[in-house]
């Protein structure tokens, strides 16, 4: 969650006047397999439901949202009090989402830890015509208004260290739920080798299986150091988006979690 990725951030060295707090304007939606098993954690058959803008399955900006909610009233709230954001539920469909009352604590938070400021993916999924009552743009607003009196503290940014003649090494991504790569970094060959997996740099799906990801950084003057990842659990490497995700938007791999 936001707390425990900016803390890990600060921990690990990260100076907070250098850290900008990502707010999301859209939510994802699922299709429950069960309407009434609709709490957080619920098991789903897939993506939910298509939003009449966004038009893509399981997403939906924060004004699709809200005119669903500002519609016949069928949706039902929930504001999950642990995790401090909403959710609604309406038979199959289900959906969690930031609001005006969870984008407001995201931006104390990011004041209470001395960060450089907020983003936003994106305006345009923001109700920038005001069909939800709230006025014109009301999760940028929000941002806006408990931003003021923001003032980074850079009494944390580290001492300049002095240049050295040192060559640049390069070292693995740690695995996104763990602090330490999956495995160790294997030097492969040349890419005329055969036995290197690594035709030109990047981030590539394991030639073995899509649980896995590897990414190859080029050698001078020749070859590839391969580095090997897993994926989360429940989740396939996309080569589309170069992304491990749900197995749904990995259509290309056929292989079952």
């Amino acid at each position: 969650n936001v707390e425990f990725a900016v803390k890990y951030w600060i921990q690990k060295g990260a100076p907070p006047s250098k850290l900008i707090l990502g707010v999301p304007f859209y939510g994802r939606c699922f299709s429950l397999q069960n309407p009434t098993t609709n709490g957080v954690g619920a098991p789903s058959s897939g993506a939910g439901l298509v939003g009449p803008y966004t038009k893509e399955p399981g997403f939906l900006g924060y004004n699709e949202i809200c005119e669903m909610m500002d519609g016949d009233g069928s949706w039902k709230k929930v504001f999950d009090e642990v995790q401090q954001v909403p959710y609604a539920y309406q038979d199959k469909q289900w959906v969690s989402y930031d609001n005006m009352k969870s984008i407001a604590l995201k931006v104390q938070f990011a004041k209470k830890m001395k960060l450089g400021g907020a983003m936003v993916w994106s305006i345009e999924t923001d109700d920038f015509k005001g069909n939800c009552k709230d006025g014109r743009y009301p999760l940028l607003n929000t941002i806006k208004k408990n931003l003021k009196g923001l003032e980074p503290d850079d009494t944390d940014l580290p001492t300049q260290q002095p240049i050295t003649d040192e060559p640049f090494k390069t070292r693995p991504t740690p695995n996104a739920r763990r602090e330490s790569t999956t495995e160790k970094p294997v030097p492969s060959e040349a890419t005329t080798d055969n036995k290197s997996p690594c035709k030109e740099p990047g981030y590539f799906v394991h030639p073995k299986t899509c649980k896995k990801f590897i990414n190859c950084v080029q050698n001078y003057p020749s070859g590839f150091t391969v580095y090997e990842f897993d994926c989360p659990p429940g989740t396939l490497y996309s080569t589309k988006m170069k992304v491990c995700t749900f197995p749904y938007q990995a259509s290309e791999c056929k292989e079952k979690v």
